[in-house]
């Protein structure tokens, strides 16, 4: 999460004022760095929390189901909410991260379609999908 939000926030940080730019390099470093420090901490309390909240509602409910990464995700949203002081940012990022966090799951955890399908809309590129399967899994 930290590495993502230190990529968005060094971005963020070019962005961020145009007004930025007609004051002191040093000024600008220093606006810039805490934009970035901003973002990277967001991002790894998102992160933290959602793994926290996974694993405290798994344990709780004594199941590992996609229910349980829901509520990691509610409560990552809750700290969306929370930076902003702002509890309809609460109350949207929460279903919006569990929804995300559900359909990660039931695609089965991965981006990569079957191996039947791709045999049939793509058997010119098979030989190169099992490649790529069998890097991933590190055979």
């Amino acid at each position: 999460g930290s590495v993502a939000g230190f990529f968005t926030g060094s971005i963020s940080s070019v962005w961020a004022e145009p007004a930025l730019k007609r004051t002191s390099p040093l000024s600008v470093g220093s606006k810039g760095m805490g934009i970035i420090a901003g973002q990277t901490a967001l991002f790894a309390a998102v992160g933290g929390v959602f793994a926290s909240g996974t694993v405290v509602s798994s344990t709780i409910r004594g199941k590992d189901d996609m229910w349980n990464q829901a509520i990691g995700a509610c409560a990552a949203g809750g700290v969306v909410g929370a930076r902003f002081a702002s509890a309809p940012t609460a109350i949207i990022a929460c279903p919006l991260f569990a929804f995300t966090s559900i359909m990660v799951d039931l695609s089965g955890k991965t981006f990569r379609p079957s191996r039947e399908k791709m045999a049939i809309k793509h058997a010119q590129h098979l030989a190169a999908y099992d490649s790529e399967v069998r890097r991933s899994q590190g055979q």
